[in-house]
């Protein structure tokens, strides 16, 4: 988003997963975690600015955050983003970044059992 000098905010670029009406229709969407924006440590070719947020199916999407990719903007109405890796856990909360020695991303998933819920962490 943007502020125009009138004071009103301005949409310039988003994502949405090309999947948002069975998601919403499930409720597993991507509303429990924030946009993690990657330190300038992580780049990948010509993209400088890096986003990550996963939601409540597991799967994180790695955003170009100059070029957010919008709705089904990708091939075969696809995501038009760098990445989509599939946890296979539920995620409720943000990613942790530790940028040295190459860097890392640290995402811890939820895996619902019969009687209690047990962590898996992933690296």
């Amino acid at each position: 988003m943007t502020i125009a000098d009138d004071g009103s905010i301005k949409v310039v670029d988003f994502f949405i997963p090309w999947e948002k009406k069975a998601l919403d229709g499930n409720d597993r969407d991507l509303g429990t975690t924030p946009v993690e924006i990657l330190p300038s440590e992580f780049t990948c070719g010509d993209v400088k600015r890096i986003g990550v947020i996963t939601g409540k199916t597991g799967k994180t999407y790695f955003l170009n955050l100059d070029d957010m990719g919008g709705y089904r903007n990708g091939p075969n109405r696809l995501d038009n983003i760098l990445q989509t890796y599939e946890n296979g856990f539920a995620v409720y909360a943000g990613a942790g970044v530790y940028p040295l020695e190459g860097g890392y991303i640290y995402i811890q998933g939820m895996i619902k059992m019969r009687t209690s819920p047990q962590r898996s962490n992933f690296v």
